[in-house]
């Protein structure tokens, strides 16, 4: 089975391009929805990281107070250590298991999008990395549009990420996110054809 990671900087398009490979009936987790998982209501990982952030990121129904832990993590540097490596620990056992689950069931291709893949130094964990790739101020604005942040707090979230330029230089394919949807489209079909001639040699 070849396992591909696909990774970028906040507001690339890591998500653009896991939909298109949805679509195309290919198997993609998301390290975001595996978070969210792992820190659901009443988990030990809740717990534990109410233990170092305070209690008061438990919301009154069990739930984590999502905001509240980002203003937590950005502000105090060693509780966004403590925090990080928690939540990477529990995502990592969960997709490992997850990817071995596809291997026994045959598939060939899997993907995975894993936004703070060389901060957290997984590469090793994947056959393949494709970095998506957009201007900066680009994706300040797609954030700024979707999530309400202002550029500051989204600039402060990039400056916690490598920069784009040592992703590029680490990653195995680059997907140029600049030009709309149709031609990240036409990359993904390019880079999908060359793992096809890859199996086939």
């Amino acid at each position: 089975m070849r396992s591909i990671a696909i990774t970028g900087g906040i507001g690339s398009g890591k998500s653009t391009v896991s939909q298109l490979l949805r679509q195309q009936g290919y198997p993609v987790f998301d390290c975001d929805a595996i978070s969210k998982e792992v820190t659901a209501a009443g988990s030990p990982l809740l717990k534990c990281l109410a233990g170092v952030l305070g209690y008061d990121i438990i919301k009154e129904d069990g739930s984590m107070d999502r905001s509240l832990v980002a203003d937590i993590a950005f502000s105090d540097p060693d509780k966004y250590r403590q925090m990080t490596m928690l939540i990477q620990s529990a995502i990592r056992q969960r997709l490992l298991e997850q990817l071995r689950c596809k291997e026994q069931e045959g598939s060939s291709l899997v993907f995975t999008e894993v936004p703070l893949l060389y901060e957290a130094g997984w590469q090793s964990l994947f056959d393949e990395v494709w970095l998506v790739t957009a201007e900066e101020q680009l994706r300040i604005d797609r954030v700024r549009r979707r999530s309400g942040l202002s550029e500051e707090q989204i600039r402060a979230r990039m400056a916690k990420q490598l920069s784009q330029e040592e992703k590029e230089s680490l990653a195995d394919r680059i997907l140029s996110n600049e030009n709309g949807v149709e031609e990240l489209s036409r990359q993904v079909e390019e880079a999908l054809s060359l793992i096809a001639l890859d199996d086939q040699q």
